[in-house]
């Protein structure tokens, strides 16, 4: 999984949409981005996942589960399949 505080920073970053999760006891709402880096001339794109919010605009501190599902590359297709894998293993932690 990658850890959004290493040093690579997208070259793009593009909304894909928004789901919800129940994270804890909490259902969320997450927003759900397509991040394309470019390190070195080599592409690779994953999901980039902000949230939980518990509304449009407040994001609840105790379920922020931000970040990058890096396991698989991103695929418009896959979406719902990463944001799954990637909540499961948040919910591992």
């Amino acid at each position: 999984m990658f850890n959004s505080s290493e040093d690579y920073t997208p070259e793009k970053i593009e909304f894909v949409g928004e789901r919800m999760a129940k994270i804890g006891a909490e259902k969320c709402r997450f927003y759900l981005f397509r991040l394309i880096f470019d390190e070195e001339g080599e592409k690779s794109e994953f999901l980039g996942i902000a949230g939980g919010y518990t509304s449009d605009i407040t994001l609840d501190e105790e379920n922020n589960v931000t970040g990058i599902y890096s396991d698989e590359a991103f695929s418009k297709g896959k979406i719902d399949d990463l944001f799954k894998k990637y909540i499961d293993s948040v919910s591992e932690e």
